[in-house]
């Protein structure tokens, strides 16, 4: 049986992963001539100077 906060999660990193591939793709766009590694590059580089979207409040992890 899946619990609802395991489907919040699924649901959350599906998201995430779309995003990146979305881009991903952005990023080929932009720079068609660059390898697959250097898209790579580009892709980590973009993911590690991102600011957290959400710092908001922390909340106490529950027993379900």
């Amino acid at each position: 049986m899946t619990t609802p906060e395991a489907t919040r999660l699924h649901d959350a990193l599906e998201l995430a992963d779309f995003g990146i591939e979305v881009m991903r793709m952005n990023l080929r766009r932009r720079h068609p001539a660059e390898t697959d590694e250097g898209i790579d590059r580009l892709l980590r580089d973009w993911l590690a100077g991102r600011e957290p979207d959400s710092p908001g409040r922390v909340r106490p992890l529950t027993a379900t």
